[in-house]
């Protein structure tokens, strides 16, 4: 296994590189998640398309979460990774589910406005 900070190859079981001393997130013997190359999906892209659409306050917070996940991840924080995904997930899912629908709404809103103004002519 390679280290993130470093580089150096290690062995698979070892806890910390012989090089920089940094934990390589081995659990038991067995790497949690860079051996096996899991890395958590970011959410970059649901999240800067949550901003422009539906709710840019909780999208722009679902952005800066994304963004921390490949710059955990290379730093070796596996921990950190798992929690900026969890967050960046959460946090497009409320811009999702709150500024859809109040889209909708205002959308509504309008065609009746429209609706009316027209029938009042």
């Amino acid at each position: 296994m390679f280290c993130g900070t470093c580089g150096m190859q290690n062995l698979d079981t070892a806890a910390t590189c012989v090089r920089c001393s940094r934990s390589l997130g081995v659990v038991g013997g067995v790497a949690s998640g860079v051996a096996a190359g899991m890395k958590p999906e970011s959410y970059l892209v649901p999240a800067v398309i949550s901003t422009l659409c539906c709710c840019m306050p909780f999208g722009i917070v679902s952005i800066v979460f994304a963004s921390q996940v490949n710059s955990k991840w290379n730093a070796g924080d596996i921990l950190g990774t798992r929690d900026a995904a969890a967050k960046a997930k959460l946090w497009f899912w409320l811009a999702f589910g709150i500024g859809l629908p109040l889209n909708l709404i205002t959308i509504a809103l309008q065609v009746a406005a429209t609706v009316a103004e027209s029938q009042q002519r």
